[in-house]
């Protein structure tokens, strides 16, 4: 195939915009669900009638734009092509059913997400944990462009800020006192450390003590083993350092997320981990390491076309045409299907997005591959909350909750929540803002949260997916001022003083539209779910 297109400066120009799920999509045996399909799984019952489809937080006509809210991309070897049988997104209905259960509310007394920084190296085992936290790129993987030493990691206070904006308006705190790792003897003082130093004997598994909010004494065994792939010196276990966090829950926790900047792994057939949650405990932690850009080359990671320029048609073609038969040997033998386009000069959403942050994908200086690292890891670290409050993979849309098979497709997938994961975390956060939980309530909610967003993005201008997330921003705004206007227009209501001087995030007030939802929540309630 021709190459794509290049502009002045030899960068892809990115002409043309896939809004829909590649052609890979229909060879792999996936089927994403009908418009009519989506727009259903976002109400409450199922089922989309004339009484409930003004219960969207989200307008019909917004909500299935594909140049706004574009389908999964699904290239080869992205999870949903690697197991298109097993995609069955979770609905509105489905999560409202699961988030009722119990302790899964924001209430009063519980209502903060912390995030626990990497925890620290005691002096006795700082020579053992050398160079555990540093990628080993193999020969012929190096990125030459990638400024000689070390870069500065993501840092605790920069990710807060940006879960402050992603989780607005919730109180997000840093959990002090800091983790500390410790020599591991065998004598823990929980009863699952005790269980683990019998099988450190036993099986020879190498062991490192973690003191939760030291110093406290209270030692938890954490295994740990080189990496299978040779880029980790050592992998710490996940689910080790997990039960240290889930004895040490403040009691003001809705859910807490630890950072490292160590390899994690799950179990022994496991390469590596970048993230995991436990939606039930609302526990996670998450990973840096394999972020780094010296990994990029590694990771088959094409920096000019991370999200948003991943929507790239010439981009995307090139990948579905040169992936070898065998790699695709699953694959139905069907004609791929026309897929909508958008060309990169419309005003939309996405369009905004792929011009405001193609010029800022390719790092230059060692600030900015600095910058890049820390982005990829907050839109990790919001993934990984969203299941702590009971959001399920998604492949509605393409959307910040999606499943990733690997790097190289996790940086393909937008920050940004698709209509139907705005309208189930609209649903748990709104009563932070007011109550009932009305549709007015979740739209301002996602005013607010939109605007902290830009606000944020408004600080990393020269950052690639932050640039394009507030080009993003202004237009999805845009459309929300518009469609209010043009239901105060339909209803023959001008807006009042006091709606035109409303602080920001405050959307116009909307009284001849009358609140549904609290009825609806009490009749599904009474009458249980199917």
């Amino acid at each position: 195939m021709p190459p794509p297109l290049r502009n002045a400066s030899g960068c892809c120009a990115h002409d043309t915009l896939y809004v829909d799920s590649s052609p890979e999509a229909a060879i792999a045996g996936f089927s994403r669900p009908a418009a009519h399909s989506r727009l259903e799984a976002a109400t409450l019952t199922g089922r989309l009638t004339s009484t409930n489809a003004d219960e969207l937080a989200t307008p019909a006509q917004v909500f299935n734009n594909p140049s706004v809210f574009p389908g999964p991309l699904v290239l080869p070897d992205d999870e949903i092509a690697q197991d298109p049988e097993d995609d069955d997104p979770q609905t509105f209905k489905e999560w409202f059913k699961y988030s009722r259960g119990p302790g899964r509310q924001i209430t009063n007394r519980r209502k903060t997400l912390y995030v626990i920084p990497t925890p620290n190296e005691a002096e006795e085992v700082q020579s053992l944990m050398k160079g555990w936290a540093e990628p080993q790129v193999p020969r012929g993987q190096k990125v030459p462009s990638l400024p000689s030493g070390q870069l500065a990691a993501p840092t605790v206070e920069d990710l807060c800020d940006y879960l402050r904006a992603f989780y607005h308006p919730m109180e997000i705190k840093v959990f002090r006192p800091q983790y500390l790792w410790r020599s591991w003897t065998g004598n823990g003082t929980s009863s699952g450390s005790s269980t683990r130093s019998s099988k450190s004997r036993k099986g020879h598994d190498a062991y490192l003590g973690l003191e939760p909010a030291a110093p406290t004494g209270e030692l938890f065994g954490v295994r740990y083993r080189p990496s299978l792939d040779g880029i980790a010196k050592q992998q710490l276990n996940l689910s080790d350092i997990t039960d240290a966090m889930l004895a040490h829950i403040p009691p003001d926790a809705y859910s807490i997320v630890m950072l490292t900047h160590h390899d994690l792994y799950e179990d022994d057939e496991d390469d590596f981990c970048c993230g995991r949650a436990w939606g039930s405990s609302r526990v996670a932690i998450v990973s840096s390491f394999r972020y780094h850009p010296s990994l990029d080359r590694y990771s088959g990671i094409d920096r000019e076309h991370m999200w948003p320029a991943s929507h790239c048609k010439e981009y995307v073609d090139g990948l579905c045409q040169t992936t070898t038969e065998p790699a695709r040997k699953r694959a139905k033998k069907v004609k791929p299907p026309s897929v909508p386009t958008i060309p990169v000069g419309e005003t939309s959403p996405l369009a905004s997005a792929v011009r405001g942050g193609s010029q800022h994908l390719v790092p230059r200086t060692t600030e900015d591959y600095a910058q890049l690292w820390m982005s990829r890891t907050a839109r990790t670290i919001s993934h990984e909350i969203g299941h702590c409050m009971v959001l399920d993979h998604c492949s509605f849309f393409a959307c910040v909750m999606q499943g990733t098979a690997n790097i190289a497709e996790d940086v393909r997938q937008p920050p940004y929540l698709c209509p139907i994961c705005l309208q189930k975390l609209s649903n748990l956060l709104a009563p932070l803002i007011g109550k009932p939980t009305t549709p007015d309530i979740q739209m301002q909610f996602i005013q607010g949260q939109h605007e902290a967003l830009a606000r944020f993005c408004r600080r990393w201008p020269k950052v690639g997916m932050f640039a394009g997330l507030a080009a993003w921003i202004a237009q999805r705004l845009e459309l929300m001022q518009s469609h209010m206007a043009s239901q105060e227009a339909d209803a023959g209501e001008q807006p009042s003083p006091d709606d035109a001087n409303a602080a920001p995030g405050k959307p116009p007030t909307r009284a001849t539209r009358q609140p549904k939802s609290t009825a609806l929540f009490a009749e599904w309630l009474d009458e249980g779910a199917d």
